[in-house]
């Protein structure tokens, strides 16, 4: 199964600092989740431990759900510093202005 695809990932405000290359090979380690209709994804406040990316095409039907797991996530970021250091400007920007409006 196909992971989420590049443009996709480039509209997340996390990644959309990275370059095409980093995240195709992010893209490529999503897994594509499949969940029935009005089945959640996740509740708030419940402990997660994946990203989800939900695309919706034109119907309701057409939902696509991808998830990345830590453990996937955690090598990928941790052998790539072109995948570490723009994650980590984009998650300190959103700090401070989560601070600002504080």
């Amino acid at each position: 199964m196909a992971g989420p695809s590049v443009e996709l990932l480039q509209r997340i405000p996390l990644f959309a600092e990275l370059e095409p290359r980093e995240l195709g090979r992010l893209s490529g380690s999503f897994k594509e989740r499949t969940f029935e209709p009005g089945e959640s994804v996740v509740a708030e406040g419940e402990h997660v431990s994946r990203f989800f990316v939900i695309e919706s095409g034109e119907a309701v039907s057409e939902l696509k759900c991808y998830g990345l797991t830590f453990w996937d996530f955690r090598p990928l970021i941790e052998s790539d510093a072109r995948i570490a250091w723009p994650l980590l400007q984009a998650m300190a920007k959103r700090l401070r202005a989560a601070e600002a409006d504080a």
